[in-house]
This record gives C-alpha cells, sequence and structure tokens, in this order.
C-alpha cells in the first residue's frame, strides 16, 4: 500500500512540474512579446526559425526549472510521508519527469509550437472593432460566429436543440452555444453539412430530398447539386455557434447577422463599397440548408477575398427565425471590411436617417 503511495505521489510531482511548465512557458513568450513588440508575423518567423536543438534547448530548460521546483516540494513531501531516502526518490522523480518531457517535445513539436503560437497571438488577431456599424445597424440579435475549435469550455453555456441548430435562434440572442461535432449533430442535414455526417448513399439522400421536399425538378438534378456542393469538414473537434469572441478570431470562419430589409440593404451596399464594378460577385445567394449557408458555401472562397451570402432562406429553418428576418453570413474578410465603414461612409448620411425616421414614424 505504501508503495502505491510513493508511486502516486511521483506521478503527481510530474504532473506539478508539468503545469508549472506551461505558466513558465507563457510567462517567457508574454515577456518576449512585450520586450521585441512581436506581431503575427514576426511569431510566425520566430517560429520557423527555431531548430529542432533550439526547440528542446528553449523548452527543455524551462521544464528543467518547473522540474527542480517540484522536486524540491517532493523532497519535503517523502519526508513528511516517512519514505526512506528522500534524495533517492527525488532523483527518480527527476529522472521520469526527464524521460517524460523528452518524448512529449520530442513527438508533439509540431503541436506545442502551433498552440504557443496560438496563444501568442492571441491579443494580436483580435474583433475588428463593430461598435459603428452594429449602432448604424440597430440589431435585435448580435452577429452570430462560426467557430472551429479543439474545446468548448470557453463557449459555455451550450445547448442542443430538439431537431435543427436554427431552434437556437432565442438561445443565441441570450448568450448561449450551440455544440455540433462529427457524428453528433442536431438533425441528419445539419450533421451531414457540418462535419460530413454521410448518408447510406448519395443517390439514396438526392432522392428523399426530391420525394420528400421537393427542392429540385428531379433526383439527377438534386444529386448534381449534392455532387457539387460539399459538405463543411470539421478541422478541430468541435463547431460552436455563438456570439463573437474576443480571443477566438482565429478560430472564427464566419459571421452571421439576423437582419430585417431594411438592415440587410445596409449590409449589400457595404459589401459593394469598395467595388466599382456593378456586378462584384461580394454577395451571392446559394440554393441551400440554413446550416450550409453558414459555412459549406465558403468552402471553395479565398480567405483573404472578403465574401458574403445571403441565407436563412431554406423553408425547412424559416419557422425558427421571425417572420421579417433574413440572414447575411460574411467571411472575415468581409466582416472586417463592414466593421472599417466609419462616420464618412453612408451610415452616417442624410438618406439612413431619413429612412429611420420614416421607420419610427410607422410604428
Amino acid at each position: 500500500m505504501k508503495f502505491l503511495g510513493l508511486i502516486v505521489l511521483i506521478y503527481s510531482l510530474v504532473a506539478i512540474s508539468g503545469l508549472l511548465f506551461v505558466g513558465l512557458m507563457m510567462g517567457f513568450f508574454a515577456i518576449k512579446k512585450k520586450i521585441s513588440k512581436m506581431d503575427e508575423e514576426k511569431w510566425d518567423l520566430y517560429f520557423k526559425g527555431i531548430t529542432n536543438s533550439g526547440y528542446l534547448l528553449r523548452f527543455g530548460a524551462l521544464y528543467f526549472v518547473a522540474l527542480c521546483f517540484a522536486v524540491s516540494i517532493g523532497y519535503v513531501a517523502f519526508g513528511a510521508f516517512n519514505f526512506k531516502n528522500p534524495v533517492f526518490l527525488c532523483g527518480v522523480t527527476f529522472i521520469y519527469g526527464a524521460l517524460k518531457i523528452t518524448w512529449k517535445l520530442t513527438r508533439n513539436k509540431d503541436k506545442l509550437i502551433e498552440k504557443v503560437n496560438k496563444i501568442s497571438n492571441r491579443g494580436i488577431n483580435m474583433l475588428p472593432n463593430s461598435d459603428y456599424l452594429l449602432s448604424a445597424l440597430d440589431l435585435d440579435m448580435p452577429p452570430i460566429g462560426f467557430y472551429d475549435v479543439e474545446d468548448t469550455q470557453t463557449f459555455e453555456p451550450v445547448v442542443k436543440p430538439k431537431r435543427c441548430i436554427f431552434g437556437a435562434y432565442e438561445n443565441w440572442k441570450n448568450g448561449e452555444s450551440v455544440c455540433l461535432s462529427k457524428g453528433n449533430g442536431t438533425c441528419r442535414g445539419g450533421g451531414y453539412w457540418i462535419g460530413n455526417d454521410e448518408f447510406t448513399t448519395r443517390n439514396k439522400f438526392a432522392n428523399t430530398l426530391f420525394e420528400r421536399e421537393g427542392f429540385k425538378a428531379s433526383p439527377e438534378i438534386m444529386e448534381e447539386w449534392l455532387i457539387a456542393q460539399k459538405p463543411y469538414e470539421i478541422k478541430n473537434n468541435y463547431v460552436v455557434i455563438s456570439k463573437l469572441k474576443d480571443d477566438f478570431y482565429e478560430d472564427l470562419q464566419t459571421v452571421t447577422f439576423f437582419v430585417t430589409i431594411d438592415q440587410l440593404t445596409l449590409l449589400l451596399i457595404g459589401a459593394d463599397y469598395h467595388k466599382g464594378a456593378p456586378n462584384s460577385g461580394s454577395v451571392k445567394n446559394f440554393f441551400g440548408s440554413g446550416c450550409c449557408q453558414m459555412a459549406a458555401v465558403f468552402n471553395d472562397c479565398p480567405e483573404n477575398v472578403p465574401q458574403a451570402f445571403i441565407g436563412g432562406t431554406d423553408i425547412a429553418m424559416r419557422e425558427h427565425l421571425p417572420a421579417n428576418i433574413i440572414a447575411f453570413t460574411v467571411n472575415k474578410a468581409m466582416y472586417e471590411q463592414l466593421c472599417s465603414l466609419d462616420e464618412n461612409s453612408f451610415l452616417n448620411k442624410a438618406f439612413l436617417r431619413r429612412l429611420k425616421t420614416v421607420r419610427a414614424e410607422q410604428v
């Protein structure tokens, strides 16, 4: 029994050293960020320039400090629990911790650097300031983000709609989130369009949509559309749909505005604000389910090209939205463009002021 207690104690000390290592690592990179005035580009160059030996030296040195601290705690603990030869046990703990971290650092180099780079860039990749835009739009519903994340804890409370994800419309308004993962969709269609949970066959799926819903003129045309329109593939563990979060801008895929027709006109003008061509293609409207229109329709869109889609046109999900509300979904490049609109734009001109006055009188 005492031997088992010794094993648990050594394991716990090494676990403590791991936690201390994470704290030291974050502190190290926070100091470097401040002293060297690191931006996203500098971080990328920094991490790409780290050799294998440099990587092991940096992270190994930090863990050495953490492990020494944990072993010093162990020396006191071994004595307190009357274990013989506490110095020897400290040596065993140190060797076990050193071997474990060397194995982990060697095996998980790319993942560790990716996570550190991601955390280091937080505060750089922040949500653009949308205050002016949202004030002009006067939305009843805050913009909703479509996130692809490794963990959902920050997005709690999480709810699961009984059927359609848009059944969470009021939940989103109240600050609650919807979480989806592969094999865990809210409905069969949602599981396919967000996560690619396959039906038995594409042909059977097409026939179901044709015969039951009548969305296309024939099952062949329905299947042709399914072939052309690919589902959204989850990159990390989860898709979370929620209010926008400052610290997760890198994980943000799209932003959806739920708007009236008047509000939609403002977003349409904003989408073409920097375009001279009358048919720029900045805004599109494709047939698709509501969840497909939140992400999958952006599959072939370059991330750095502003793009928007008019959504909420799926009659199967319309019952969950107020009758006068439509969806306007944008990628990050378009969201940044819309947020850049200022007092010199149409948002602060006479036409919009007159429209708001007329609408107020009509109430």
